[in-house]
């Protein structure tokens, strides 16, 4: 069961930062590009089948794992919370944050210790990143993984005027949906 926390000074603005950081901390760019090219040309998350969303949710429950046993917490973190965007409600996702917040305490190390190695540097790389494989996958036609790179890149940064003009382009054209 997921128990109550007492919100303390920054827990907030860490949990911000989980949140907008989710994507860009999930995994390398080339495991992102393979993640794209298994979503089947256009399909977006809300059109996986439900065995394809529970496949994507055991590796990254797996992947999960594997960080925790090599203490990357944030790697860890950023895998079960990607579970949510699959499945809301899941509960061995909730059962494994529990687990790793504990860990971290017995180790000395606080929640706010999730988000505070993640550096401008790395922030930027992804933002280009995202920015590249969008515009790409636009000029291959692949307008439904344009348009999850374009979201992606607008968790990271929300203010990126280039990605928004694109991702609002998409959206008006109707053909990535």
């Amino acid at each position: 069961m997921i128990q109550k926390m007492k919100l303390e000074s920054g827990t907030i603005q860490a949990f911000a930062w989980i949140f907008l950081c989710l994507a860009m901390i999930l995994t390398s760019a080339s495991d992102m590009l393979s993640l794209a090219a298994a979503m089947s040309g256009s399909k977006v998350i809300e059109e996986l089948t439900p065995a394809e969303k529970q496949s994507m949710i055991q590796e990254l429950m797996a992947e999960g794992d594997r960080y925790v046993d090599e203490k990357n917490y944030n790697l860890a973190n950023a895998a079960y919370e990607s579970i949510f965007l699959l499945d809301a409600n899941h509960q061995g996702a909730s059962e494994r944050i529990d687990r790793l917040k504990k860990r971290m305490m017995k180790e000395g190390k606080s929640e706010t210790d999730l988000v505070t190695r993640v550096y401008d540097s790395e922030i930027d790389m992804r933002v280009r990143t995202y920015l590249k494989q969008a515009k790409e996958f636009m000029e291959n036609g692949k307008l439904g993984q344009a348009r999850l790179a374009l979201q992606k890149l607008l968790l990271i940064n929300p203010l990126h005027d280039e990605a928004a003009k694109l991702y609002r382009e998409l959206e008006s054209s109707g053909a990535a949906q």
